[in-house]
C-alpha cells in the first residue's frame, strides 16, 4: 500500500463512525461525513459583499495519523481534493497537501483554519504553507510556499460540461458536472463522492456494496428505521418509488439537523437493487441549496447506467 493510500486509511480511521460503514452502508456513512468533510475557503468576506473561494476540501488528522506519518503538530489538515478550474488549482495546490500555515499563522484545527481565512482581507493573495509527499515508499514531506487569490464564490446551478465516472469493479457509470470535484477520499469505503462548489458540503454521493442475502424491502425498512434512530431530529418528507438504469427504485426525502454544522439538511435518496449489488445515490445540500441542487441530481440519475 502506498503513503499515500495510507494516508486515506489513517484519516478515514479517525472517525469512529466510518468504521461502522463496512457493516452498516446506510445512514451512518450520512452522520460520519457530516463530521469529516469540510471546505476551506468557505467563507472569506469580500468588499463588494460577494463571499470568497478557493476550492479545496479537507479533513482534519487525528495525533497517532500525525505521529505515524511523521508530521508535526501543526500539520493537522489534509486537503482531500482541488476543484477544477478553482484557484487553488491554478496556484499549484495538490490533493494529500497537508497545509501547515496560512499567512505565516500556524493551523491548530480545522476550525483554525477557517477563522484565519474569514479575516483574510478582500480580494487579497493568501500565503499558504504546505507539506507534500516526496517521492518515495517511506513519508517525507517537503515544504511548499504557494500564494492563492481568492474569487467569488462559482454559481453551483450553473453547469456548462459534464464528465463521466466509471467504476469497473461495480460495472457502472454516472455523468456528474465538469465542475464539481470528484472526491476520491471514500472510495476506501466503496463510494464515490461528488461535491459542489458551495460554502457548504451540499455533495451527490453513490455508494455501492454486495449483499446477497438481504430482499430489497427488508433492506428499506431497515433504512427508514435507521433514518429515523441516527439523524437528529430526522422527518422522513416523502418516500416514492422510481425507475433507474430501468429497474425498479425507491425514492425518500429526509430532512435533519446537523448537529455538527449547526445547519438544517436535506437528503434526496435513491436505493436500487441490481442482482446482488446495492445502490445507494444520494444527494445532500443544505435547505438554501437543495432546490437548485436537485435538478441536477435529477439529470445524474437518468445518466446512471450499469455497463455489466
Amino acid at each position: 500500500m502506498s503513503t499515500r493510500e495510507r494516508l486515506i486509511v489513517a484519516g478515514l480511521a479517525g472517525v469512529a463512525f466510518l468504521l461502522l460503514c463496512i457493516g452498516l452502508p446506510l445512514v451512518v456513512i450520512i452522520a460520519a461525513q457530516d463530521q469529516i468533510q469540510a471546505q476551506l475557503g468557505a467563507a472569506v468576506p469580500g468588499g463588494d459583499g460577494t463571499t470568497r473561494w478557493i476550492g479545496i476540501r479537507m479533513v482534519e488528522l487525528r495525533d497517532e495519523v500525525l505521529t505515524q506519518f511523521n508530521l508535526p503538530r501543526t500539520a493537522r489538515v489534509l486537503i482531500t481534493g482541488v476543484y477544477p478550474g478553482s484557484p487553488a488549482e491554478q496556484a499549484g495546490l495538490e490533493p494529500f497537501d497537508v497545509i501547515v500555515e496560512v499567512n505565516g499563522e500556524p493551523i491548530v484545527d480545522l476550525a483554525n483554519a477557517d477563522d484565519l481565512l474569514n479575516r483574510a482581507k478582500a480580494a487579497r493573495e493568501l500565503s499558504l504553507a504546505v507539506l507534500r509527499l516526496a517521492a518515495g515508499d517511506q513519508p517525507r514531506w517537503e515544504r511548499k510556499e504557494l500564494r492563492v487569490r481568492p474569487v467569488p464564490r462559482p454559481n453551483p446551478a450553473q453547469v456548462t460540461a459534464w464528465e463521466t465516472y466509471e467504476n469497473p469493479d461495480f460495472e457502472f457509470a454516472i455523468d456528474y458536472p465538469a465542475n464539481w470535484l470528484k472526491d476520491e477520499m471514500f472510495q476506501a469505503l466503496e463510494a464515490v463522492v461528488f461535491s459542489a462548489p458551495t460554502l457548504s458540503d451540499d455533495l451527490v454521493e453513490v455508494r455501492f456494496w454486495s449483499d446477497p442475502n438481504t430482499s430489497f424491502d427488508d433492506f428499506y425498512r431497515q433504512f427508514i428505521a435507521q433514518v429515523r434512530s441516527s439523524l437528529a431530529a430526522a422527518q422522513v418528507e416523502s418516500e416514492t418509488t422510481t425507475t433507474v438504469a430501468n429497474r425498479s427504485a425507491r425514492r425518500v426525502v429526509v430532512s435533519y439537523r446537523s448537529t455538527t454544522r449547526n445547519r438544517d439538511m436535506r437528503d434526496n435518496v435513491v436505493l436500487l437493487l441490481a442482482e446482488d449489488r446495492w445502490f445507494m445515490l444520494r444527494l445532500s445540500a443544505t435547505r438554501e441549496n437543495y432546490s437548485q441542487l436537485l435538478p441536477i441530481f435529477d439529470r445524474m440519475l437518468q445518466s446512471f447506467r450499469l455497463t455489466g
